[in-house]
């Protein structure tokens, strides 16, 4: 079942509201909003009332599966078979709708394909002619907003699609999986929504920073614990996440 803190976004991924939730289950607004609330009585918050609002929405994005749009007029249009498979998939990945489970898949695939290109075109020259790089766009976590110049270029070991970039860290609000001095690449293309607890580097005019979206405060916190510092969704611009680490 969906969970009650989850039936708003769904909501909004179908383009419907609570009005039309009431219509379909029968269960008066009223009911519909005090089980959403935030601060919600356990008595407002039934068992019988999740399933048959879970089962409504579940019902709903089963008759949408004919297509899914995207960005850029993509259309898909998968069979019944395949919509379930997808429903089914991002259900048990982090992504808060399909639609954003659908990109980040897109991208992942797109990702494998360029480094199976890129391996097929390095293995036909000569060892000395490969070079890749990648714009270094300066620190995260202190100092400027990241910018570059067209000689503030890093070596990397293989190619990587267009929108990547490279950071280095600098302090320690990131650790202990980001370290102070580390160089990471970061994935710039897909910086329509922030997604669920992912580190991901922001700017607020003022610097950039390495962070971690929380829907719940509505704001990107310190990935490290001792550190309680938090940029509000409304002052800060999501700019990519970090994929991989530069040796």
């Amino acid at each position: 079942m969906i969970n009650f803190e989850d039936i708003d976004s769904h909501l909004e991924s179908l383009g419907k509201d609570r009005v039309w939730l009431s219509e379909v289950t029968g269960r008066s607004v009223d009911a519909i909003r005090s089980a959403l609330a935030p601060a919600a009585k356990p008595k407002s918050r039934s068992e019988l009332l999740q399933r048959a609002l879970s089962d409504a929405i579940e019902r709903e994005e089963a008759s949408q599966r004919s297509s899914i749009r995207l960005p850029d007029q993509l259309t898909l249009a998968p069979t019944a078979e395949e919509f379930n498979a997808w429903c089914r998939a991002y259900k048990a990945s982090p992504a808060e709708t399909l639609k954003e489970w659908a990109i980040d898949y897109l991208n992942k695939a797109a990702d494998e394909w360029a480094k199976q290109k890129a391996a097929e075109i390095a293995s036909n020259l000569p060892q000395n002619l490969i070079a890749f790089e990648l714009p270094f766009l300066g620190s995260v976590a202190a100092g400027e907003p990241v910018s570059a110049t067209l000689d503030d270029t890093v070596a990397v070991s293989r190619a990587y699609p267009p929108g990547h970039f490279v950071v280095q860290i600098n302090g320690h609000s990131g650790e202990p999986q980001f370290k102070d001095g580390e160089r990471w690449i970061i994935d710039g293309r897909d910086c329509f929504t922030p997604k669920k607890g992912k580190p991901c580097v922001v700017s607020d005019g003022y610097g950039s920073y390495l962070k971690k979206w929380n829907p719940k405060r509505q704001a990107f916190e310190s990935i490290s614990p001792a550190f309680n510092d938090v940029i509000p969704l409304a002052d800060a611009k999501l700019q990519g996440y970090p994929v991989e680490r530069l040796e």
